[in-house]
């Protein structure tokens, strides 16, 4: 009886590959197939170069130029958005290895934690639409970054009083101004942009501004990581 066990387990495990096997030569066929079409539709004349379709990355003088041209509200958007990299209270990285190699927290409640968080994120996306058509994007990243800024600002009282779960608790509720703030504040540049090359030079010097914001945190956390200090 074990021997014919055997030979039903190689059989099934036999029928099982060979499914397999066909199931790539089909996928093969049709891949070889549908190129064939892809190319008889293509034209006789040679592909652009490379440097004719992607555009010049702007320069750094370009982007300063760019962002003197907003308007006071825009670019202090942008600011604000720049100095979030730095002051922002985030549910990883340093958060995480305090909360597992001081606070000695259970690893499930870490995952919850960053799962709340996470959450909150993730309504911002779909109520964010909503409160610009009752009350415009400017006026919307005025209120998001207020309760940004109000819940981080919650969340470190409680840390310095040494009340764990109402910090845990703030900094999930920042979550939800902050993925609010991102979004609007795009838009806004987007906006206030008077041509696709200035909004090209807004986002590259954005970018630039943001690394250096999150190599200076890096480089502070580290510093600080010292119990020392």
């Amino acid at each position: 009886a074990l021997h014919c066990h055997d030979d039903d387990c190689h059989a099934h495990h036999f029928g099982a590959a060979a499914a397999l096997a066909v199931s790539h030569v089909i996928g093969g066929v049709a891949v070889f197939i549908c190129s064939g079409k892809f190319r008889s539709c293509l034209s006789d004349s040679p592909p652009p170069s490379p440097r004719s379709v992607i555009p010049k990355s702007p320069s750094k003088l370009e982007g300063l130029n760019a962002v003197k041209k907003l308007d006071p509200f825009a670019r202090g958007c942008l600011d604000c958005y720049c100095l979030l990299y730095f002051t922002v209270l985030s549910p990883h990285g340093v958060t995480v290895a305090w909360l597992r190699g001081v606070r000695r927290t259970d690893a499930a409640v870490i995952g919850l934690f960053q799962t709340l968080a996470q959450g909150a994120g993730l309504l911002a996306t779909f109520f964010t639409p909503f409160v610009v058509e009752r009350t415009g994007a400017r006026k919307a990243a005025r209120v998001s970054n207020a309760a940004q800024v109000l819940c981080a600002a919650l969340s470190v009282f409680a840390l310095y009083h040494g009340h764990e779960k109402v910090f845990l608790a703030g900094l999930c509720a920042s979550r939800f101004g902050l993925w609010a703030f991102d979004l609007l504040e795009r838009e806004i540049l987007q906006t206030a942009a008077r041509s696709d090359d200035q909004c090209m030079a807004l986002f590259a010097e954005q970018s630039r501004r943001t690394s250096a914001a999150s190599l200076l945190i890096f480089g502070a956390s580290a510093y600080l990581s010292d119990a020392e200090k």
